[in-house]
């Protein structure tokens, strides 16, 4: 598993002055539980609804796979808030996934193309001018500071793998991540899907599979709805391997 993130802290003031083209994770928190929703209007919302689905579009900046910048904001309408103050952060979860159309889930892509092998890499990215490479899973790094009005951009670019032109091949990506903050208990984990040229059918595919992993008991490894022996033998059949 490798990612390469570029880090560099962000904090908006009040009023909204970062360009705005991406989708909106809008975050706050719920019986003291960091929630992310999303809005009927990402420009003017009236509602929001808890989710943990998130879709965004790389798209090809001189042979050069990036997002439009999708932003992490804090809710407008002052119900379920996070403290002044607070410095929100996010983990990224777990590896690099892609829809594996052939078995019907999302599998990593070190697994995709072979292990060892060249996988994909993924640059998570506040700041060009700061960068880090890391080799692990990476927890804490705070991108955003909870004022009202505040708003955090991360874009998500696919760098080389060694094969592939532009990060690649085509498809739909997930990334799983998760928000932490001071004295609130972490969210669940949500997922950020990106797609790179791929069919309605896939996207609608990846972003269903995504869910069933969003909302899986704890537990459950095959996402069938249920914790059994089933899930016992997949545990068994992996176990001490990376």
């Amino acid at each position: 598993m490798r990612f390469s993130f570029f880090l560099g802290a962000t904090l908006a003031s009040s009023s909204l002055v970062i360009a705005h083209d991406g989708p909106r994770v809008w975050v706050g928190s719920e019986n003291g539980t960091i929630t992310t929703y999303t809005s009927d209007n990402d420009d003017a919302p009236t509602t929001y609804s808890p989710a943990q689905v998130f879709l965004s579009t790389f798209d090809d900046l001189e042979g050069t796979f990036t997002t439009d910048f999708p932003g992490f904001e804090l809710r407008r309408d002052g119900q379920h808030p996070i403290s002044n103050g607070t410095i929100v952060s996010f983990n990224i979860a777990g590896p690099l996934l892609k829809l594996d159309v052939a078995n019907n889930r999302l599998s990593s892509t070190q697994e995709l193309l072979g292990n060892p092998g060249p996988a994909p890499q993924l640059g998570v990215s506040l700041n060009p001018n700061a960068r880090l490479t890391n080799a692990s899973i990476v927890e804490g790094f705070p991108f955003f500071q909870s004022f009202p009005g505040n708003h955090g951009h991360l874009s998500f670019t696919l760098l080389g793998d060694g094969v592939n032109p532009a990060g690649g091949p085509d498809g739909v990506y997930v990334l799983p991540m998760l928000l932490t903050a001071p004295s609130l208990a972490r969210s669940d984990w949500f997922f950020i899907t990106l797609q790179k040229n791929n069919t309605a059918a896939e996207r609608m595919h990846a972003l269903a599979l995504a869910q069933d992993m969003a909302d899986a008991l704890p537990g459950d490894a095959n996402f069938d709805g249920a914790v059994n022996i089933s899930d016992f033998a997949i545990l068994a059949a992996n176990f001490n391997t990376t």
